[in-house]
Protein backbone atom coordinates (compact mmCIF):
# COMPACT_ATOMS: atom_id res chain seq x y z
CA UNK A 1 0.00 0.00 0.00
CA UNK A 2 2.83 2.72 0.75
CA UNK A 3 4.53 1.76 -2.50
CA UNK A 4 1.00 2.73 -4.23
CA UNK A 5 1.19 5.94 -2.18
CA UNK A 6 4.48 6.94 -3.19
CA UNK A 7 3.92 6.12 -7.03
CA UNK A 8 0.68 8.35 -6.93
CA UNK A 9 2.68 11.04 -4.86
CA UNK A 10 5.08 10.95 -8.00
CA UNK A 11 2.75 11.00 -10.67
CA UNK A 12 0.99 14.53 -8.96
CA UNK A 13 4.73 15.85 -8.91
CA UNK A 14 5.22 15.21 -12.44
CA UNK A 15 2.27 16.59 -13.54
CA UNK A 16 2.49 19.79 -11.49
CA UNK A 17 6.20 20.05 -13.08
CA UNK A 18 4.85 19.66 -16.64
CA UNK A 19 2.41 22.24 -15.91
CA UNK A 20 5.05 24.63 -14.47
CA UNK A 21 7.07 24.33 -17.35
CA UNK A 22 4.10 25.14 -19.91
CA UNK A 23 2.66 28.04 -18.28
CA UNK A 24 6.74 29.21 -17.85
CA UNK A 25 7.41 28.41 -21.58
CA UNK A 26 6.84 32.59 -23.15
CA UNK A 27 3.96 32.50 -26.20
CA UNK A 28 4.94 33.72 -29.25
CA UNK A 29 3.39 37.20 -29.98
CA UNK A 30 0.63 38.07 -32.51
CA UNK A 31 3.41 40.36 -34.07
CA UNK A 32 6.46 37.50 -33.67
CA UNK A 33 3.85 35.10 -35.62
CA UNK A 34 2.82 38.09 -38.21
CA UNK A 35 6.99 38.28 -38.56
CA UNK A 36 6.96 34.45 -39.47
CA UNK A 37 4.63 34.08 -41.82
CA UNK A 38 5.76 36.93 -44.15
CA UNK A 39 9.68 36.03 -43.86
CA UNK A 40 7.94 32.19 -44.99
CA UNK A 41 5.75 33.85 -47.78
CA UNK A 42 8.82 35.95 -48.86
CA UNK A 43 10.95 33.02 -48.58
CA UNK A 44 8.77 31.01 -50.62
CA UNK A 45 8.12 34.06 -53.49
CA UNK A 46 12.03 34.13 -54.05
CA UNK A 47 11.79 30.02 -54.55
CA UNK A 48 9.71 30.56 -56.99
CA UNK A 49 11.21 33.40 -58.84
CA UNK A 50 14.18 31.45 -58.84
CA UNK A 51 12.64 29.02 -60.66
CA UNK A 52 12.49 31.15 -64.05
CA UNK A 53 15.74 31.58 -64.45
CA UNK A 54 17.40 29.54 -67.35
CA UNK A 55 19.09 26.38 -66.42
CA UNK A 56 21.46 27.55 -68.58
CA UNK A 57 22.44 30.99 -66.78
CA UNK A 58 25.69 31.32 -65.30
CA UNK A 59 25.88 31.80 -61.35
CA UNK A 60 28.27 34.74 -61.99
CA UNK A 61 25.31 36.77 -63.98
CA UNK A 62 22.23 35.97 -61.52
CA UNK A 63 24.75 37.09 -58.36
CA UNK A 64 25.80 40.15 -60.61
CA UNK A 65 21.72 40.94 -60.74
CA UNK A 66 21.07 40.30 -56.98
CA UNK A 67 23.99 42.56 -55.61
CA UNK A 68 22.25 45.52 -56.43
CA UNK A 69 18.71 44.36 -55.28
CA UNK A 70 17.04 45.21 -51.73
CA UNK A 71 16.70 41.06 -51.73
CA UNK A 72 20.07 40.37 -51.40
CA UNK A 73 19.87 39.49 -47.63
CA UNK A 74 17.27 37.36 -48.82
CA UNK A 75 19.24 35.43 -51.30
CA UNK A 76 22.13 34.86 -48.56
CA UNK A 77 19.65 33.34 -46.63
CA UNK A 78 18.66 30.41 -49.13
CA UNK A 79 20.71 26.61 -48.75
CA UNK A 80 22.28 25.48 -51.65
CA UNK A 81 19.53 22.59 -51.44
CA UNK A 82 17.01 25.02 -51.25
CA UNK A 83 18.61 26.65 -54.34
CA UNK A 84 18.75 23.65 -56.42
CA UNK A 85 14.90 22.83 -55.41
CA UNK A 86 13.89 26.06 -56.23
CA UNK A 87 15.73 25.73 -60.09
CA UNK A 88 14.49 22.08 -60.81
CA UNK A 89 10.99 23.42 -59.87
CA UNK A 90 10.32 20.71 -58.16
CA UNK A 91 8.76 22.60 -54.92
CA UNK A 92 6.63 19.60 -53.57
CA UNK A 93 7.11 16.02 -53.79
CA UNK A 94 4.65 14.69 -56.09
CA UNK A 95 1.93 12.54 -54.64
CA UNK A 96 0.75 9.27 -56.50
CA UNK A 97 1.28 7.60 -59.36
CA UNK A 98 4.29 9.08 -61.84
CA UNK A 99 2.19 10.81 -64.89
CA UNK A 100 1.86 8.17 -67.83
CA UNK A 101 2.29 4.91 -65.73
CA UNK A 102 -1.05 2.73 -64.51
CA UNK A 103 -3.85 1.99 -67.25
CA UNK A 104 -5.57 5.53 -67.43
CA UNK A 105 -5.96 7.04 -70.98
CA UNK A 106 -3.79 9.62 -72.15
CA UNK A 107 -4.63 13.28 -71.92
CA UNK A 108 -6.19 14.25 -75.46
CA UNK A 109 -4.01 17.41 -76.88
CA UNK A 110 -4.47 19.39 -79.47
CA UNK A 111 -8.24 20.39 -78.59
CA UNK A 112 -7.84 23.89 -77.36
CA UNK A 113 -7.88 25.57 -80.24
CA UNK A 114 -11.10 24.62 -81.81
CA UNK A 115 -13.88 26.31 -82.51
CA UNK A 116 -16.72 27.11 -79.91
CA UNK A 117 -19.74 27.57 -80.15
CA UNK A 118 -22.84 28.91 -78.07
CA UNK A 119 -25.96 26.89 -79.41
CA UNK A 120 -28.03 28.46 -77.01
CA UNK A 121 -29.61 31.55 -79.43
CA UNK A 122 -30.70 31.08 -82.66
CA UNK A 123 -27.67 32.68 -83.96
CA UNK A 124 -25.20 30.33 -82.59
CA UNK A 125 -27.60 27.90 -84.22
CA UNK A 126 -27.12 29.10 -87.72
CA UNK A 127 -23.31 30.05 -86.94
CA UNK A 128 -22.62 26.09 -86.85
CA UNK A 129 -25.16 25.30 -89.01
CA UNK A 130 -23.15 27.40 -91.98
CA UNK A 131 -20.12 26.05 -90.91
CA UNK A 132 -21.25 22.61 -91.23
CA UNK A 133 -22.94 23.01 -94.42
CA UNK A 134 -19.75 24.87 -95.74
CA UNK A 135 -17.41 22.27 -94.44
CA UNK A 136 -19.86 19.17 -97.00
CA UNK A 137 -20.36 21.75 -99.55
CA UNK A 138 -16.48 21.00 -100.18
CA UNK A 139 -16.27 17.74 -98.82
CA UNK A 140 -19.41 16.26 -100.62
CA UNK A 141 -19.27 13.59 -98.18
CA UNK A 142 -17.60 12.93 -94.43
CA UNK A 143 -18.25 11.02 -91.21
CA UNK A 144 -19.15 13.09 -88.08
CA UNK A 145 -15.59 13.14 -86.49
CA UNK A 146 -14.04 14.30 -90.12
CA UNK A 147 -16.66 17.56 -89.76
CA UNK A 148 -16.37 17.98 -86.10
CA UNK A 149 -12.30 18.09 -86.18
CA UNK A 150 -13.18 20.64 -89.26
CA UNK A 151 -15.82 22.33 -87.54
CA UNK A 152 -15.18 22.39 -83.99
CA UNK A 153 -18.16 22.34 -81.35
CA UNK A 154 -19.17 19.53 -79.54
CA UNK A 155 -20.56 15.96 -80.51
CA UNK A 156 -23.96 16.83 -79.32
CA UNK A 157 -23.55 20.58 -81.29
CA UNK A 158 -22.77 18.68 -84.12
CA UNK A 159 -25.47 15.67 -83.99
CA UNK A 160 -28.17 18.53 -83.63
CA UNK A 161 -26.90 20.53 -86.17
CA UNK A 162 -26.85 17.49 -88.40
CA UNK A 163 -30.47 16.73 -87.85
CA UNK A 164 -31.08 20.40 -88.20
CA UNK A 165 -29.66 19.99 -92.00
CA UNK A 166 -31.53 16.54 -92.42
CA UNK A 167 -34.65 18.07 -91.43
CA UNK A 168 -34.14 20.59 -94.21
CA UNK A 169 -33.71 18.41 -96.53
CA UNK A 170 -30.06 19.38 -97.03
CA UNK A 171 -27.65 16.82 -95.85
CA UNK A 172 -28.74 13.21 -96.16
CA UNK A 173 -27.23 10.38 -93.98
CA UNK A 174 -26.46 6.61 -94.95
CA UNK A 175 -24.98 4.09 -92.70
CA UNK A 176 -25.17 3.06 -89.16
CA UNK A 177 -23.03 3.88 -85.94
CA UNK A 178 -19.35 4.64 -86.79
CA UNK A 179 -20.08 4.19 -90.61
CA UNK A 180 -22.24 6.61 -90.72
CA UNK A 181 -21.63 9.47 -93.98
CA UNK A 182 -23.41 12.71 -94.28
CA UNK A 183 -23.37 14.29 -97.86
CA UNK A 184 -24.62 17.41 -99.15
CA UNK A 185 -27.91 17.89 -101.20
CA UNK A 186 -27.78 21.30 -101.33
Amino acid sequence: MATNKKKTAKRKTRKKATRRRAVAKPRKSFMATVASAIEEASRSALKEALGVVGHGTPVGNLLDQVADSPYLERFRDLTIGELLEAMSGASKPRRGRPPGSGNAPAKKTGTGNRKSFSTRTEAGRKKIDVAVSDFLSSASEAGAGQIRSAVGGTSAQLRQSLDRLRKAKKVSRKGQKRGTRYTWKG
